[in-house]
């Protein structure tokens, strides 16, 4: 049994920059985001008040800016870091990203 606590999440193809996608690895809910030709991974979970940021696909809010916007009460996240712009210390639960090839791997506990 691989001990590589990475599994493939999406295709890289099917998450162009400046997007996003929710997708399901292990049973979370995950907000992949392509910023740039860099991907973050974090819990598909708002943490103002647990609300999921969409479907199966998101577009960023603010290509220019990198952020991400909480459908619910609108708040405003930058990605990279997941930190809630105007809102210290508060976070978006991250997860680890490599990119293999054309594959998006995420370390997800099972």
């Amino acid at each position: 049994m691989s001990s590589d606590p990475f599994v493939v999440a999406v295709k890289l193809g099917d998450l162009p920059p400046e997007s996003g996608k929710v997708v399901k690895v292990n049973k979370r809910s995950l907000l992949l985001v392509n910023k740039g030709g860099s991907v973050a991974a974090f819990l598909n979970r708002c943490p103002h008040q647990e609300s999921p940021f969409g479907g199966t696909a998101y577009k960023l809010s603010g290509c220019v800016a990198g952020t991400v916007v909480c459908p619910m009460h609108e708040w405003v996240f930058d990605v990279p870091s997941g930190e809630a712009i105007g809102r210290p210390g508060v976070c978006l639960k991250p997860y680890p990203v490599q990119i293999a090839g054309d594959d998006v791997l995420v370390a997800v506990e099972s």
